[in-house]
C-alpha cells in the first residue's frame, strides 16, 4: 500500500518541474480580427491574447511577434514585434 503523503509529496514535485518555454514567436495571419499562429494554435485576440498599448495598430499580415503564455497556456501577452 502507498504512503498518501508519499503520494501527494510527489505530485507537488510533478507540478513545479514542468517545463515551460519562456517566450513564444508566433506570426499575425489576418488582422481582423487579429489572428496569431504560433505554429502550434490559432490565437485569437479576444479570447487568448493580451497585447502591449499600442502594438496591434502597427502590426500587418506576415508580421513575428514575442508572446509571453501564462503559466496555464491559455493567454498570451503579445509583447513586441520582431523582424
Amino acid at each position: 500500500m502507498n504512503d498518501p503523503l508519499v503520494e501527494f509529496a510527489s505530485l507537488f514535485k510533478e507540478r513545479e518541474n514542468k517545463t515551460q518555454e519562456p517566450f513564444v514567436i508566433g506570426t499575425v495571419i489576418d488582422l481582423s480580427p487579429l489572428t496569431i499562429n504560433d505554429g502550434e494554435n490559432i490565437l485569437l485576440t479576444s479570447e487568448d491574447l493580451i497585447m502591449a498599448s499600442g502594438l496591434q495598430a502597427s502590426l500587418i499580415v506576415g508580421n513575428k511577434v514575442i508572446m509571453i503564455p501564462s503559466n496555464s497556456l491559455n493567454l498570451y501577452a503579445v509583447i513586441c514585434k520582431v523582424g
